[in-house]
């Protein structure tokens, strides 16, 4: 078996995180804003991505504003309705 070679431009994340993510059912804007996240985190030997603007997300094909909305629905910030 090939072991993959992270100097490669393979990203290395842990196995239980990435079971996780295979188990879940994201759509595909979901996983493609996930992967940048991933990318920008692991793919830098860091913890945690620092993506200062939206507009990169249009890197993975996910509009600025898409991409808001995905951000706030993964993390479990669904958009309310207010009435006053």
């Amino acid at each position: 078996m090939a072991s993959p070679q992270t100097e490669n431009g393979h990203v290395r994340i842990a196995t239980e995180l990435f079971n996780q993510i295979l188990m879940r059912d994201f759509t595909k804007r979901q996983r493609a804003v996930l992967d940048l996240i991933i990318r920008f985190s692991y793919g830098c030997n860091k913890k945690t991505a620092y993506i200062p603007k939206l507009r990169y997300f249009e890197i993975g094909g996910v509009h600025q504003k898409k991409a808001a909305a995905e951000i706030r629905e993964l993390v479990g910030e669904r958009k309310t309705e207010h009435t006053s």
